[in-house]
């Protein structure tokens, strides 16, 4: 792998953690509407469930109080969403001459520049031979387990140290233990799906079924 395409996958990492920083940023700024309790508990108010009048941390009478939010806050959310611009539009420029995305990517409903790079980059899926070693690669495959000692398996069947039956389940991290998938790949996948559950389109009938 090139040092660009180092550098591009620190980006797009860069690029969900300022997006996620940015979404806790405004939501504070939002946030106007506030129950109060003589136990000087200021929790902010639960648009969904009706206020009854009490504290929901401590149950004491509670009032309903407004108070503005610091303008820095507002400040801050901006100069992220600033960031995040700009490193969308770096990407875009990067991606934007890769045939991949000339031809077929850019027409993918539910796409855009950031997961593109990423699938450039990331997943590249060009250089597997199969489907199913793209899915193994991305912790998407489906490990064989045995409940009693623990061991992990590819294959089913019966654990060849206990001789109980393996359980199939979707690969997890293990403490102490080095993953064999990559989960940059992993939340990339996860990432596309979902955002092709939430635009529609052709690729969304996929996802459901």
């Amino acid at each position: 792998m090139s040092e660009l395409e180092t550098y591009v996958k620190t980006l797009i990492n860069l690029y969900y953690d300022i997006q996620k920083l940015r979404v806790a940023v405004l939501n504070r700024v939002k946030v106007t509407e506030f129950t109060r309790c003589p136990n000087r508990h200021l929790i902010p108010l639960p648009k969904r469930k009706e206020f009854k009048g009490v504290c929901p941390l401590c149950g004491a009478p509670a009032e309903v109080v407004n108070v503005k939010p610091p303008t820095i806050l507002a400040t801050i959310g901006t100069e992220l969403q600033e960031l995040e611009k700009g490193i969308y539009r770096y990407l875009y420029e990067y991606i934007s001459k890769d045939p991949l995305w000339q031809m077929y990517l850019s027409r993918v409903k539910g796409i855009g520049p950031v997961l593109a790079a990423g699938l450039i980059t990331v997943l590249n899926p060009a250089r597997f031979e199969t489907v199913s070693k793209m899915w193994k690669y991305a912790g998407l495959h489906v490990e064989y387990v045995c409940k009693k000692c623990g061991g992990a398996y590819d294959k089913p069947g019966n654990c060849p140290n206990c001789g109980l039956p393996l359980v199939g389940r979707s690969p997890r991290r293990v403490a102490g233990q080095k993953v064999t998938w990559n989960p940059t790949a992993r939340k990339l996948c996860w990432l596309i799906g979902r955002s092709f559950q939430m635009v529609g389109g052709v690729y969304k009938g996929f996802y459901r079924m």
